[in-house]
């Protein structure tokens, strides 16, 4: 915890928020993320915050050596072919896990998308645990956690409130994160 601080704050970075430790099992979005930055970033500030969490990665890049490293760090391969939903294998990794703190990026990529995809929400909804809201702000130079956000049965009305809480969040590649949609 306190190596993972120190070096956030050599690079000028703040740890934010706090993880209530009898929490078990959660999914944390983190947004923005626009730069394979964020992941190093998210992985110090969980450290940091005394969490270790998963993130999804396609189960391409597990081959040696960037497999064994990505699994150290909390990777979880999922297979994307066609007839595989990630949304059910990840409920499924959840529900037959003790502890599973896993975090997506709801834009589901790096690039510039126009809307944020369902599965974050869908995942916390099917394992009924909590929703967190992490972030990345390069302008400020903050990571770490916003809040607990509690879901309802409505999506729209959900990610809608959700967006409303990042648009000052500022990315690292600007460009990339739609904020006419946020």
């Amino acid at each position: 915890m306190r190596i993972s601080r120190f070096i956030l704050g050599i690079a000028g970075w703040k740890v934010v928020g706090n993880f209530p430790k009898e929490i078990k099992k959660a999914v944390v979005i983190a947004a923005p993320h626009t730069s394979n930055w964020d992941l190093i970033l998210g992985f110090l500030a969980y450290r940091a915050l005394g969490i270790k969490a998963r993130f999804l990665v396609k189960k391409e890049l597990f081959t040696f050596p960037v497999g064994n490293i990505l699994k150290a760090m909390g990777g979880i391969a999922i297979d994307r072919s066609p007839g595989n939903s990630t949304v059910n294998q990840v409920v499924e990794k959840m529900n037959s896990t003790k502890n599973f703190i896993l975090t997506i990026a709801p834009e589901g990529t790096r690039s510039p998308v126009k809307e944020w995809k369902s599965g974050f929400w869908r995942i916390a909804q099917t394992t009924k645990v909590p929703l967190f809201l992490g972030k990345i702000d390069y302008k400020s130079k903050t990571v770490g956690l916003i809040k607990e956000f509690n879901i309802t049965s409505d999506f729209e009305a959900d990610i809608a409130q959700i967006r409303q809480l990042y648009r000052k969040e500022w990315a690292k590649n600007p460009a990339g994160f739609v904020e006419e949609n946020y």
